[in-house]
């Protein structure tokens, strides 16, 4: 059997760029360090960003690749200038590392004359600006897409990462990372995280999106209910009860250390569940609501439907975008990928001195240091503002205006898959961004509850309905990949560095969160 297992082989490039790393360890240090809860909040038994498993999960999917030099970028008369290691010069003038070696920066960053589409919409869909290129090629086993795409909660706001999906099975170049900039003058320091790789099974990506009734499902209304009940009643109902422990991504030296992905998923038991072929013949991605409501929501719909007319070509026409790789392919492949999930109803947000809201749909989250006022004429607790103490005082939009965003479709994946909920793959969310989460939907029947960051980019926002929310990507969790290893020119790379394992140094704090004072004393996940 093939080792299933991620390999990055270098190919070029500076010979000391910064190697890839398990995502876990970029994990940032305003999350680091804080606390499971905080006693100002409204609700005192709520619990900070810390105890959301679906972000913590997101966060740690993958690897990461990094810049192979420190690079300064800067908008100026419409074009991108380039600067490689702080040497205040242009794209085209070579600059030494300290090292002894000669940096070019056109071989480091490929820059683009762009013109980017005039639009106030929340999917602006803009082009890249550029690419930045990394020495690493990624060999997938036979069937293994990689998903690249913005380092996931990490609220990165000078650059935007277009996503894109690389056949990695059979593309064995260097990976060029093509990237928006947001702000006028963006420096990446050598070692950066710069774009999060995460392999995905094509067969995880083939499952169409349906949506029905409940009563279509009656077992799976029940469920449902019975999770709402009982999360009214404890907040650790996911974390106790629904939620699986993920295996942490780690990067060994030997790839006979390289598990499959079925060697072994870390249960709760301790026990290994055995990849099995899905028992569906045709698995979907289902989503349900209740029948009253069925006919006045926007239905969940295949990503390929929100792909704009004409975006294709735009990116096509831009010189040197698919030089060296297929950008464009790659770019359409990731947004064509899962399910979109729209606003189920128009949304106004407004940004308050800091007062709780007091306009309708104000919601149940608003409370003492509230930000956001809401407006809809939905119910009023549907969407809500959350405390902007759940994400910490150390994080560097603080106070963060989080807002989350709820659709009433309940997600209902096949057995054993995760469901990946981000922002939508290049619509360049302007005004809210989703964060990242991947919920164990298939234990846990619950809506599309989308928190996300009402950016600074505007003080008042009318959301239309059915505007573009979250993407969806169903990952079978026993065909995650956990382990890589790193080569350099086809050989193996120097094992001078002991076992070579880099995993998750906090694994253990993560699993001691994961241990409150809170008792799991009632099951919600069964159908029956």
């Amino acid at each position: 059997m093939t080792d299933q297992h991620v390999t990055f082989v270098r190919r070029g490039g500076p010979p000391d760029a910064p190697e890839p790393e398990p995502s876990s360890a970029y994990i940032p240090e305003w999350f680091r360090t804080l606390n499971q809860s905080i006693d100002s909040l409204p609700i005192p038994v709520d619990k900070t960003a810390k105890l959301c498993m679906p972000l913590n999960d997101a966060m740690r999917l993958g690897w990461m690749l990094r810049a192979p030099a420190t690079i300064t970028l800067r908008k100026r008369d419409g074009a991108v200038e380039v600067c490689v290691d702080g040497d205040g010069k242009d794209a085209s003038t070579d600059d030494d590392d300290g090292d002894g070696h000669t940096l070019d920066a056109d071989d480091l960053v490929t820059t683009f004359d762009v013109d980017q589409p005039d639009t106030d919409r929340n999917s602006a869909f803009l082009r890249p600006d550029c690419t930045i290129s990394t020495p690493w090629a990624i060999d997938t086993p036979t069937g293994y897409s990689t998903l690249i795409t913005q380092p996931l909660n990490r609220d990165e706001m000078r650059f935007t990462v277009s996503g894109m999906l690389a056949e990695t099975d059979t593309y064995d170049g260097p990976i060029r990372v093509p990237i928006h900039l947001e702000a006028e003058t963006v420096t990446i320091e050598a070692g950066d995280p710069i774009a999060q790789v995460i392999p995905v099974d094509r067969r995880d990506l083939a499952l169409s999106t349906a949506a029905a009734p409940f009563s279509a499902d009656l077992d799976l209304r029940k469920a449902h209910i019975r999770c709402s009940e009982a999360s009214t009643r404890r907040k650790d109902v996911y974390r106790k009860d629904a939620w699986v422990p993920k295996h942490t991504p780690r990067i060994v030296s030997d790839p006979g250390e390289a598990d499959s992905p079925a060697s072994g998923e870390a249960s709760r038991d301790g026990g290994e569940r055995a990849q099995e072929d899905d028992g569906d013949e045709d698995p979907s991605l289902n989503y349900y609501c209740f029948d009253e409501r069925y006919d006045a929501l926007p239905n969940p719909s295949s990503a390929t439907e929100f792909v704009p007319e004409g975006y294709e070509d735009a990116l096509r026409k831009i010189d040197g975008l698919d030089a060296d790789q297929p950008t464009t392919d790659w770019m359409l492949a990731a947004m064509s990928i899962g399910t979109i999930v729209p606003l189920p109803e128009r949304l106004t947000v407004r940004r308050t001195a800091g007062g709780a809201g007091r306009g309708r749909g104000r919601g149940r989250e608003s409370g003492r240091n509230s930000t956001l006022e809401l407006e809809s004429p939905g119910e009023a607790d549907r969407h809500h503002s959350q405390n902007p103490l759940k994400m910490g005082d150390d994080h560097p939009l603080a106070p963060v205006t989080l807002l989350n965003v709820n659709s009433e479709w309940v997600i209902d994946p096949p057995e054993n898959y995760s469901v990946l909920i981000c922002s939508p793959f290049n619509h360049c969310q302007r005004y809210y961004r989703a964060y990242a989460g991947l919920g164990d939907f298939d234990r846990y029947p619950t809506t599309a509850n989308t928190p996300g960051l009402f950016t600074g980019r505007a003080d008042e926002r009318t959301f239309p309905a059915e505007m573009p929310v979250s993407q969806h990507v169903p990952l079978n969790r026993d065909r995650i990949l956990h382990t890589a290893t790193i080569v350099d020119d086809g050989e193996r790379a120097d094992e001078s560095g002991g076992d070579g394992d880099s995993g998750d140094e906090n694994e253990s704090e993560r699993e001691s969160e994961n241990d409150d004072d809170d008792d799991g004393d009632e099951s919600v996940i069964d159908r029956e």
